[in-house]
């Protein structure tokens, strides 16, 4: 399998980049898996709330890492007060946990709040040896000791070689899947589709669109398509300071002297209406994507079907623009990241945009960085990965991951405060006690807010598209598992 990126480490602490994630989770086991809201007991036997601030794990007998030594309940527990104890991981302060108490195969994890997280708080991540974490994460990268099904086999600069870790419970059961699964560092886009084309790679994650056509006319390749838990849009930051996820100009909303034509609000109508999403997917998405009408999963509860999306209007556009004053148009940035996704769609705004004489010089950021430019007059080209299955609220306002923790900092949602009843609405729709009809209310009320201000446009929740060879067949999973590979004789 080719990458753009190898792995920069293998233990939870650092797994930040999905390259990272996706070796992690072949290679480390978690308690308790989560497929389709469903949890599957992994390393753990049972588990069971029996008070609402204790949560009691059994581990399985006869658990094993990879260099044959046994898991036991004292890993478990050290594993997760290390993850516990440090700010700048995911999984902090998402349940305060006074103390872990091990006995035997049991271990009793007490908090003193309510543990409602059914479950989730035991799925998160895998466990790793006691005596290796005292040594540090360096060195836990160095030597990754695994408790999943494959394990770090060798590693250098050019690639990662995983193989069956024979000590796991189900390394007889898994006789389908490959043996050894590589992944090589291909930096560049298109040797990563020559190596496929030419049998030098079995797999291709994310497969770019560019190339469906002349992957599917080979005829040898098992092409998977799936809904993805990305949307993409384009914000116009029209005033600045009062987006807190973008440092930004604060003369702006302070009235200073800077001309930035996205304040007005026709301005960034126009905008909507001249970006012709449909004709992208149709055309540079071979139809695999979906419009949007907000930054969310369309089968989110709140998720507004009955609305209609910005729809491509030419004249309705040079309208607007002529109204507020802008009819020759004007020069701005637009940045975005130099993905397979934001890189073509970046271009073909850029095109839309000059029929109304906004002329976009687009600048790639690093992903990392792209939220901490000064934005004071650019666009910026932004996606979202979406893993809630809950409701639209979840999505919008990451307060709501939260409610449960009253000392974690106030969060912001996507849309900044560009209304006040925005965050009044996202306040409510937290509340776990409101009515079912008074939810789709406020829905509806946040939708229109939204819709009318029109400071984000929406545009594209795409396909993942995967490509495989004649050698697997594959399942796929929400994340990528090798043991869904299956070998073709």
């Amino acid at each position: 399998m080719p990458v753009p990126n190898l792995p920069q480490g293998y233990d939870a602490i650092v797994s930040t980049s999905p390259y990272t994630m996706l070796v992690y989770r072949n290679i480390h086991d978690v308690l308790i898996d989560r497929e389709n809201d469903v949890y599957i007991n992994k390393l753990a036997e049972s588990w069971s709330t029996p008070t609402p601030t204790m949560l009691s794990v059994k581990l399985r007998d006869n658990l094993y890492f990879s260099d044959g030594t046994q898991i036991t309940a004292n890993d478990v527990k050290k594993t997760y007060e290390w993850i516990l104890d440090k700010p700048s991981t995911p999984f902090y302060d998402i349940v305060p946990i006074d103390s872990i108490i091990t006995h035997g195969n049991y271990l009793n994890i007490y908090s003193s709040r309510e543990i409602s997280l059914q479950g989730g708080f035991i799925s998160l991540t895998g466990i790793l040896k006691a005596e290796d974490i005292e040594k540090g994460e360096d060195y836990l990268n160095q030597n990754p000791i695994a408790s999943g099904v494959y394990y770090v086999h060798f590693k250098n600069d050019e690639k990662v070689i995983l193989k069956k870790n024979i000590y796991h419970r189900d390394f007889q059961s898994n006789k389908k899947a490959p043996d050894i699964v590589e992944l090589i560092l291909v930096p560049k886009l298109e040797n990563r589709y020559e190596m496929l084309l030419n049998d030098e790679v079995d797999f291709l994650e994310n497969l770019y669109i560019g190339k469906y056509d002349e992957v599917l006319a080979t005829k040898k390749y098992q092409i998977l398509e799936k809904d993805s838990n990305l949307v993409m849009y384009l914000m116009l930051n029209a005033t600045s300071e009062r987006i807190p996820s973008i440092r930004a100009n604060s003369a702006l909303s302070e009235g200073g002297e800077i001309d930035n034509p996205l304040r007005d609000k026709r301005v960034r109508q126009a905008i909507a209406h001249i970006i012709d999403v449909r004709s992208f997917i149709t055309n540079d998405m071979h139809s695999k994507a979906y419009p949007i009408i907000l930054p969310a999963l369309r089968h989110l509860y709140g998720y507004p079907t009955e609305k209609e999306c910005y729809e491509y209007d030419l004249e309705l556009s040079k309208s607007l623009m002529e109204k507020a004053g802008y009819s020759e148009g004007f020069e701005i940035d637009l940045h975005c990241t130099n993905s397979r996704i934001s890189r073509p769609l970046a271009f073909f705004i850029k095109q839309c945009l000059e029929d109304i004489n906004i002329i976009v010089n687009i600048e790639y950021i690093e992903n990392n960085a792209i939220r901490t430019r000064d934005t004071s007059r650019a666009m910026i080209l932004s996606s979202m990965n979406i893993r809630s299955n809950f409701t639209l609220g979840y999505t919008l306002n990451n307060r709501y991951r939260y409610r449960h923790n009253p000392n974690y900092p106030r969060g912001e949602n996507i849309f900044g405060n560009y209304n006040p009843r925005i965050n009044e609405l996202l306040d409510q729709i937290t509340t776990t006690s409101i009515d079912i009809s008074e939810l789709s209310g406020l829905y509806k009320e946040l939708t229109d807010i939204i819709i009318d201000e029109t400071f984000i446009v929406p545009i594209i929740n795409p396909f993942n598209i995967y490509a495989v060879s004649k050698k697997f067949t594959y399942t796929h999973r929400p994340y990528l598992k090798f043991t869904d590979f299956s070998v073709v004789k």
